[in-house]
């Protein structure tokens, strides 16, 4: 998983102290871009991004109407389904970069993200502990310019072996499979795959951000 770089951490220690505030610098000016596979509850429909404010509370954030502006763009390649219950494979890019900016953006839209004990409810919480244990929201591509401004640089990750078994006892809906078998086994390549979702938006670098996810 490439290291978390919006606050200072152990595994950011790997890379050379001038590359790491290189990079703070593009997370900052938004040309460092992030992409995320996620799981989601419900059956979401189709939508091209979530536009909604987002202000801080004591332990948590709250999208809404008040806060600062935000965006994520997204877009839902597949749903599943385990006993009654039904999922949405989301592929998702953050244009802001709040805190818990996706998970508090996923909420509000009413498709939580699976396994999330901020911002689901208890009961929703308790029954997913019963698919994984952690929550389902996978950073899969860090893409960046190096310091001699060469790039972009792109650094893929395959779905988590944790996340992947979870994924792979869950039924596909319909024509779904092939998505499923991408995220679980890379079948195509994950790069491959996330390219033909994104390529219809014309999203590219340079991509402006804001502050910190």
């Amino acid at each position: 998983m490439p290291p978390r770089l919006d606050f200072p951490i152990s595994t950011a220690h790997d890379i050379p102290k001038e590359a790491w505030y290189h990079l703070q610098l593009q997370l900052v000016t938004g040309t460092l871009l992030r992409e995320y596979l996620v799981l989601a509850h419900g059956l979401a429909p189709g939508r091209p991004e979530i536009s909604a404010y987002i202000r801080w509370n004591e332990d948590a954030v709250a999208s809404g109407t008040f806060g600062k502006p935000s965006k994520t763009l997204l877009h839902v390649v597949g749903h599943v389904t385990q006993g009654p219950r039904s999922f949405s494979m989301l592929v998702i890019r953050i244009v802001t970069g709040r805190k818990h900016q996706i998970r508090s953006h996923l909420a509000w839209w009413g498709h939580p993200s699976v396994c999330d004990g901020k911002y689901a409810t208890r009961r929703t919480l308790t029954e997913d502990f019963g698919l994984c244990r952690r929550n389902f929201l996978h950073r899969c591509h860090l893409s960046f310019v190096d310091t001699g401004g060469d790039g972009p640089h792109h650094v893929w990750q395959p779905l988590a072996a944790d996340l992947a078994i979870s994924l792979g006892e869950m039924r596909a809906i319909g024509k779904n499979q092939a998505a499923k078998v991408a995220w679980c086994h890379g079948t195509p390549p994950l790069h491959e795959f996330m390219a033909q979702f994104w390529a219809e938006k014309e999203l590219h670098l340079p991509f402006r951000g804001g502050d910190t996810e």
